[in-house]
């Protein structure tokens, strides 16, 4: 029960099995779970893979990994906003994100959205995610065009 497991005793919160059971549950226990296993790459890969959003209670080691990273983004790309800065600024990454919310350039650097690639992949899974582009990309024609296509395909 999620309610109550903020006032288990501390060594059930740092159990893999009690954990596991519990996430199954609630993701949200991760909050209440110890540091280890906070840090535990299995455990976060089976609670990011049911809900992305976990990773917001991640270790800062397993928020900057970058499996986790992307096992979360599979289950829900907005778990990108919980990654670490490094992982952030991985173009790759990038692409993964905006490819499945292209809304998402807008929470990129500027140097990631003045990145053609991913304008362009940002724009062909939601053509209003050209606004979020660098000057110089609202105004490329090709752009331009994908973004309106796409609109138009909505």
């Amino acid at each position: 029960n999620f309610f109550a497991f903020p006032h288990v005793c501390s060594g059930l919160r740092n159990d893999p099995e009690i954990v596991r059971i519990a996430i199954m549950q609630n993701h949200q226990v991760l909050a209440y779970a110890s540091d280890a296993m906070k840090n535990d790459k299995d455990l976060m890969l089976e609670a990011v893979r049911r809900n992305g959003l976990a990773l917001q209670y991640a270790s800062s080691e397993m928020r900057a990994d970058r499996d986790v990273l992307l096992a979360a983004m599979e289950e829900n790309p907005d778990s990108f906003r919980y990654a670490h800065a490094r992982l952030k600024q991985d173009k790759d990454i990038a692409l993964k994100f905006v490819a499945g919310r292209g809304t998402g350039l807008m929470d990129l650097s500027d140097t990631l959205r003045s990145d053609r690639d991913i304008v362009l992949a940002a724009v062909r899974q939601n053509g209003n995610a050209l606004k979020w582009a660098s000057a110089a990309l609202r105004i490329d024609e090709e752009l331009q065009a994908e973004s309106k296509n796409q609109i138009l395909r909505s």
